[in-house]
Order: C-alpha cells, then sequence, then structure tokens
C-alpha cells in the first residue's frame, strides 16, 4: 500500500517524504523541523587544521592527505568507529578456488607451482614508458588496459595498468545477439600480469609483473591500439576505398602477423562510425535528416524548397496527411536548366530502394542541346498521387514559372500528369515510356495461354505500335481489336488492350510520336541505375540521410558535367551514334532521288522507301556533322532511327553527300554558320553552374588571415559548447568532433606526400607503351587470350522475342488484308498461304 505524507499546516498528501519537505520549504519555511524533521541527522567530520567539515571520514582523511600532507597513521584523523572495509573475492582461472588477489598469488605458487615474475623499470618520460608498453604489448601479444583512474597525490602519480583478459564476462545486452564465435577476451578469473606506474617529476618507476595465468597470448583477443586506429581513420578522412586499405594491409604481411594484419572491413566499418566519417549528423536518421534541412535553409538560395516531416500537421498544405513524408530539392542552377531546356520536354519518373522506409525517389528531368538528361528537381515523399505531386509542382512553379513543354513523358499512371496539369500549362503531348508499354504488354499477355498465339498477339501490337502512318494504324487498330476479342483464348487480353490502350493511342504509337525526339524515358532509367550502381555500389540503402548526402553528390557531378560540356565539349552518345551513321552511309550507297517534297532513299534491302526533307537552316547545335556540314536539327526522315528514335540516320547522310556532290559551292556556303554561338547565354550559364558548385566551399572572407580565421572558429566551438544542455546535446556534438583529427591527419598526409613529388616530368613518360604498331609490313603478333564458349544472350521471354522488320511487314499485311478471317492467326497474306497449300 502506498504511504502517504501529509501536511499538517494545509492538508497536502505526497507519495514521497521528500516532496512534503520541499513543499514545507517552499510554503511553510519556519516550520520546517516541526512538520517534517529530518529522520537522522548526517554525521560532520572538521578537519582540525582547516575546520573544513566533510559528511564522510574517508574523505576527511583524503583531504588531510593531500591537503596538509599527513601520510602516517598516528598523524591522520582516527575513525568515529572501527570497520573492515569489504575485500572482493577473485577466482583463480585454474581451479574453483576464490580469494583476494594477495592469497591468489600465493596459491598460484603453492597449488599450481607457477612463479610470479617481476621487473623494476625507470624511465625518463611518461612518453618513452608508452613507447616501452607498446612494445612489450606487441611481443607478449597482450594489451595492458587501465584498472582504474590515475591516483594523483602530492609526491607523485600513480597508474596501475592490468591484463585486458583478467575479469569476468558480463552481458550488458538483452541477448539477442550471440557471443562473438572467438568468446570473450575475459576469462572469467585472475590474471596477474600487470604494469604499477609511480610518475614524479616526469620520471617513471615501473613495477612490471611479467607472468600471465590462464590464457594463451593471441592477438585474436587484442585490440586495435589508438595509434593503428587513428592511422585506418586517417586514410578513411582522405576517402581511400575500404578495398585498397585492406589490400595494403596484408601486403605488408611478413612473418608473424600483427593485430593490424587481421583487420577486416567490418573493423573499418566501426572505425568509420566511431569517427563518425560517413558524414552521419545524428545516430537517429530522423534527426540527421532534420539538421540537414536546417542547415540549408539558413544557407543562401537554399536549395530546399519545401520540407514536411513525420507526424507533424502542415498548416500550408493542409491536404498533406501527418504521416506524409515530402523533401523537395531543387538549387539555383537546376532551375535554371528547367527554364533553358523545359519548353522541348518533361520526363518524370520514380524509383524506390534508396531508403529503408518506402520512400520514392521522384525527378523531374529535361532533354539538353546534347540529347542527354539532365535532372532538374527532386522530391523524396511517402506517397506519390496527385496530391502530393501538386504540391512538387507548385513549388517547382514558385521558382521556375510556368514551363509550357511540349512533350510530357512519364508511366501509364496518371498522377504525375495530373499533378502537374493541376499547376503548369497543359503540354501539348503526353507521351508514354514506349519501353513502359512493351514491359505491361508482355506482362499482360500472360492471360493467353496458347504459346502460339500468345507470340502471335505480341507480333500484333509491336506492328500497331511501330506502324509510322496514321490511317494504316487506324485500319490495324480496328482488325486487332476484332481479331483479339473474337477469340476466346485472347479475350481476355483484347479486353484489357481495349480498355486501356484503345482510347489513348496518341500517347503511345509511332505514329503519333512523329518527330518528337523522345521514346523511352531511359535518360531517368539510366539515372537510377548510377546512382544505385555507381554512387551506391549496388548495396541497399537503409539511411535516407545517406541518400540524400549521394542525390546532393550526384547533382554536383552533373554540373560539373555540364560545365566541362560548355568549356571542352563532350563527344556524347548522339554525337558517337551520328558519325557511326555516317561511315555506314559511306560504306553502303544508297540512291538518292529528288522530288518536290525533298529526296526519295530506297533501304538497302529496297523493300521501303524513305522521305527526307529539309526543315530549317544550320543552327548553334553541337550535335553536327562536320563533313556533311549539317546538323541533326536540319533535315528529318521517315524511318524509325530518325523519326522516333531522333537520330541524324544514315539515310540523311546520304542525301548530304548527295547534295555535296550535285552542289558543292552552294552546299558549302552554310559553312561558317554551322559554328554560331550563343556567348551571353553560355557565359550566363557557366556563370550559373560555378556559383551553385562554389556554395559548397566555406564562406570565408579571403582578406583574414589564418590566426584570425582559427580565431572566429574557436569563437564558434566556444558558442556552441556553452549552448549544450543535456547530455543528447552533448552526445550529437561530441560524435561531430570525433571526425577532427583523422580528417586532419588525412590533409596532413596528403600534404606531405604532394611536397615530396618529384616533378621530373610527366609519370606516362616512364611506361612503356605496347607495341601494336607495323615494322616494314610485318605485322607484330602478340598473345591474347580468348574465349572458346559460344555464349548465347539470356532471354527471359524466349516465346515473346522482338519481331524481324519482314515480321513485322506480314503481320501488318494480314491486317490490313479486309477479306482475312479474324478467326485465322496465320498473319501471312492469303495469297502465300495458298501457294503454301
Amino acid at each position: 500500500m502506498e504511504e502517504n505524507f501529509l501536511c499538517l499546516e494545509c492538508s497536502k498528501s505526497y507519495s514521497f517524504r521528500r516532496n512534503l519537505r520541499a513543499h514545507i520549504i517552499k510554503c511553510h519555511p519556519s516550520k520546517l523541523e516541526e512538520l517534517a524533521p529530518t529522520l537522522r541527522t548526517a554525521p560532520k567530520f572538521t578537519c582540525d587544521d582547516c575546520e573544513k567539515v566533510f559528511s564522510k571520514q574517508n574523505l576527511l582523511r583524503a583531504h588531510e592527505r593531500t591537503e596538509h600532507g599527513k601520510n602516517d597513521a598516528s598523524e591522520l584523523a582516527e575513525d568515529s568507529e572501527s570497520y573492515k572495509c569489504k575485500q572482493s573475492n577473485q577466482k583463480c582461472p585454474l581451479c574453483d578456488f576464490a580469494s583476494t588477489k594477495a592469497e591468489l598469488l600465493n596459491h598460484f605458487k603453492n597449488f599450481h607451482d607457477i612463479c610470479i615474475s617481476t621487473e623494476d623499470l625507470l624511465f625518463p618520460s611518461f612518453q618513452e614508458f608508452n613507447v616501452w608498453k607498446k612494445d612489450i604489448e606487441t611481443e607478449t601479444k597482450c594489451s595492458f588496459v587501465l584498472g582504474r583512474g590515475a591516483q594523483k597525490r602530492i609526491s607523485d602519480t600513480h597508474y596501475f595498468f592490468v591484463c585486458h583478459r583478467s575479469g569476468v564476462y558480463t552481458p550488458r545486452g538483452n541477448g539477442i545477439r550471440h557471443l562473438k564465435v572467438q568468446g570473450s577476451k575475459k576469462i572469467n578469473g585472475f590474471c596477474p600480469a600487470s604494469i604499477n606506474v609511480f610518475e614524479t617529476d616526469g620520471k617513471c618507476c615501473v613495477h612490471y609483473v611479467k607472468t600471465h595465468v590462464g590464457h594463451k597470448n593471441e592477438i585474436g583477443h587484442m585490440f586495435l591500439s589508438k595509434e593503428d586506429r587513428m592511422h585506418l581513420a586517417s586514410k578513411i578522412a582522405a576517402g581511400i576505398p575500404f578495398e585498397r586499405i585492406l589490400s595494403e594491409i596484408r601486403d605488408s604481411i611478413s612473418g608473424d602477423p600483427t593485430r593490424m594484419h587481421l583487420v577486416t572491413r567490418h573493423d573499418l566499418h566501426n572505425i568509420e562510425f566511431r569517427f563518425n566519417l560517413s558524414g552521419i549528423k545524428h545516430t537517429d536518421d530522423a534527426v540527421s535528416v532534420e539538421a540537414w534541412v536546417n542547415a540549408m535553409q539558413h544557407s543562401e538560395n537554399s536549395c530546399v524548397l519545401f520540407y514536411k516531416p513525420q507526424e507533424q500537421q502542415c498548416n500550408v498544405h493542409p491536404e498533406l496527411k501527418p504521416e506524409d513524408f515530402v523533401l523537395i530539392i531543387m538549387n539555383e542552377a537546376q532551375g535554371y536548366m528547367l527554364k533553358k531546356f523545359g519548353h522541348d520536354c518533361i520526363c518524370i519518373d520514380g524509383t524506390h530502394g534508396l531508403n529503408n522506409y518506402g520512400f520514392e525517389l521522384i525527378t523531374i528531368l529535361v532533354i539538353d542541346d546534347l540529347r542527354q538528361g539532365f535532372p532538374c528537381a527532386f522530391c523524396i515523399c511517402s506517397r506519390n498521387d496527385h496530391i502530393v505531386m501538386a504540391v512538387f509542382f507548385s513549388y517547382i512553379q514558385k521558382a521556375c514559372g510556368n514551363i509550357e513543354s511540349n512533350i510530357f513523358m512519364s508511366d501509364m499512371a496518371n498522377n504525375f500528369y495530373n499533378g502537374w496539369c493541376k499547376v503548369m500549362p497543359i503540354p501539348k503531348k503526353r507521351l508514354y515510356c514506349s519501353w513502359h508499354v512493351d514491359r505491361a504488354w508482355r506482362g499482360q499477355l500472360i492471360k493467353i495461354k496458347n504459346k502460339e498465339k500468345q507470340v502471335e498477339a505480341y507480333k500484333i501490337l509491336r506492328t500497331l505500335l511501330e506502324e509510322r502512318d496514321i490511317m494504316s494504324f487506324e485500319k490495324m487498330l480496328k482488325a486487332a481489336n476484332e481479331k483479339l476479342l473474337s477469340d476466346n483464348e485472347t479475350s481476355d487480353f483484347g479486353q484489357y488492350f481495349a480498355n486501356y490502350y484503345t482510347k489513348n493511342t496518341q500517347s503511345w504509337a509511332y505514329c503519333y510520336r512523329m518527330q518528337c525526339g523522345l521514346n523511352t524515358n531511359m535518360h531517368l532509367e539510366r539515372m537510377h541505375k548510377t546512382i544505385k550502381y555507381l554512387y551506391l555500389n549496388g548495396k541497399i540503402v537503409k539511411r535516407l540521410d545517406k541518400s540524400i548526402t549521394i542525390i546532393m553528390n550526384f547533382i554536383r557531378d552533373k554540373l560539373v558535367d555540364r560545365l566541362i560540356i560548355l568549356h571542352k565539349g563532350k563527344l556524347c552518345t548522339k554525337l558517337q551514334n551520328l558519325r557511326k551513321r555516317h561511315t555506314l552511309a559511306l560504306t553502303k550507297s544508297y540512291s538518292v532521288t529528288e522530288n518536290e517534297k525533298g529526296w526519295q532513299v530506297l533501304s538497302s534491302d529496297c523493300s521501303e522507301i524513305y522521305i527526307v526533307e529539309q526543315k530549317g537552316n544550320d543552327c548553334a547545335c553541337q550535335l553536327t556533322c562536320a563533313d556533311c556540314n549539317a546538323c541533326i536539327h536540319k533535315y528529318t526522315c521517315t524511318c524509325i532511327d530518325a523519326s522516333i528514335k531522333w537520330n541524324m540516320c544514315k539515310h540523311i547522310h546520304s542525301v548530304c553527300q548527295y547534295r555535296k556532290s550535285k552542289e558543292p559551292d552552294d552546299h558549302n556556303d552554310s559553312e561558317g554558320n554551322l559554328f554560331i554561338d550563343h556567348d551571353d547565354d553560355k557565359l550566363n550559364e557557366q556563370d550559373i553552374i560555378s556559383s551553385e558548385l562554389g556554395k559548397n566551399l566555406p564562406s570565408t572572407s579571403k582578406t583574414l588571415t589564418l590566426v584570425e580565421k582559427v580565431q572566429n572558429m574557436s569563437e564558434k566551438f566556444l558558442f556552441i559548447a556553452r549552448s549544450i544542455k543535456n547530455d543528447a546535446e552533448y552526445n550529437a556534438v561530441n560524435r561531430l568532433l570525433d571526425a577532427l583529427q583523422p580528417t586532419l591527419d588525412a590533409v596532413r598526409a596528403h600534404n606531405a606526400s604532394f611536397s615530396e613529388i618529384q616533378t621530373a616530368g610527366p609519370s606516362n613518360k616512364n611506361i612503356t607503351p605496347q607495341s601494336t604498331t607495323k615494322k616494314k609490313n610485318i605485322e607484330v603478333s602478340h598473345r591474347r587470350l580468348f574465349s572458346i564458349k559460344k555464349g548465347e544472350r539470356k532471354n527471359t521471354h524466349k516465346n515473346l522475342c522482338k519481331p524481324t522488320n519482314e515480321e513485322l511487314q506480314i503481320t501488318a499485311l494480314g491486317l490490313l488484308n479486309v477479306g482475312a478471317s479474324t478467326n485465322n492467326w496465320d498473319m501471312r497474306p492469303s495469297s502465300q498461304q495458298n501457294s503454301l497449300e
């Protein structure tokens, strides 16, 4: 039953006596001893020399020793009552005997015939003692640790080091994890090996007990020394990969291995965590993300446009739920790229796998002047419906204004498109990614159990997808619907196709996206795989703060890549394809005929005629064929390579060569216009990107001296230290400070190694190149490794291979054959079928 303490003055009751006394002290201070007297009077011990009062006898005696130099028992204050200190028993590691340490030493000699060997040493400084101690630990394969704190006395300071294996193993966890395979370092007994150090005036008198009892001296139970941990931490801070660190350690093994040679990847991860070298601001992921967001929001031109943490209601956007998480990231340079290239096409897609909470990374991407993808904005959110997407796009609109895009490409869900149209002007065209469409079809074709009809149905779908004439497409679409719905085995898939694809043909059919310049969302797919496999090394990331750091590094690298393009240019994929097709046009002779619209080019197998037209004059883009004196925008062609994949196809190169041979003078007049560049726009983009990259550097005044900078830093540290209010804040700050020393060591080691580099000449001059030339028409042969296996590419959909051009033509003719029966799944023309019969 709970006891109540009643105040006799005001009749208030309390559960504890201390609360009653606190109440009386506050409300009735004059009646404290009357209403709540102390149960016992604490004894007081007074020093005879200085009259200082102590609550305990041992504190008084310690005071007399340290302050008044009384060491003899006769000089010290007499105990108020006689008592005996409790002696803690230690267990013998060789038997069940347990007693005090002094008795155990006699026990080792009398019962186990173990002679305890000792040695007395003298060192001129404590630093030299530490050097000797480290050598002893390496020699004996055993560590000595402080058994208790240093005892400072008037004459000297006492340090007591014990064998690190002496003692009893005490589990500190909840028993969830198993004990290490090698077992605990504790032997559950007493080891007499120890080092007693008495430091006086800098000199060290050492009493060393050499003999170890109850264990073997094994390096597997040793610690990594502080120096070794700092050395490894400095390497990690310098950015050296774990594989290289481990390789250097293992290459250094010669003779007997040491504890350093047994370092594993797990040890490196522990050191990285201990010194906080991974950049994690706090062990709690939510707190770490919050700290990063706060740091960004307090910086100039913050890249965080909006942040809504979980378990908080957003007053600005009440449509967001308390459990929603939304983080929108876009810096100034990304916004500039969005405004510059967003009018052409907008690509949006999401990906998972960058955190352990199911949050999705949504990316807005544009296609730049080299037809490369550039990410302009990111949104990390817990759900991606049209509500959250509308919030995302609204902040993009605030930063960049209305983006009137010609093309909007996303997956086949309407979340992205509806959210965009709710905020931005409606795009002129909405396109599905062809790869997503094909994958959806393959996934639904399993509804057709007949494998032959499944293959033929897939050929029909691909024929519809790749048909480039609108009138032919509409006829084939009607015939395909009738054929799929009329057969019982294909009716389920036919109904699916009619519901989801018949009414939105303009979003997926090639005939409605001619010359759009975009066919798939592979730029985003490539970006996601780059982040996952190059930046994350294919590892699953559980912490969101690590993913945010990787995303910011990716943005930085994309900006640097763009800066390289502006200054030096780049051999991008489109330019490589352009040159390959030019070479192909020169090796194959195509028949070119000029007509009213432009030029007709006969295909190499004479099965199709392609129309090439001139749409404009030369522009300032970098996708230019120097031999043809034409850029990728000057001509169009009806082939898939040009009209759908947006390449300067071989037919266009053939026309350019044809014009060059027919009109050499007129055709070369425009050569000087090919390299016109918009200098102002280019310089503006360079300045914006350089400014954004410069934000990563600390914003300190260049006029300050090093002493002044250090002084400012000291004031910042002092301000932070004084603002700490509890243990949690102290631990967070201390964790960040742990990374400073290894980082400084890494910088100093880098500066030292850099100063030792000799500048006698480039290092590549000393490399002997492999001989690949021919001397005197005699080819120098080299041995080469080669494979004797004839491997084939694995195809997970063996029955659903993409049809060839010939199969597509046969399927198209079958669909356009009005007299064909809808139940006949042989798509060849009737004339070919009858001839075979």
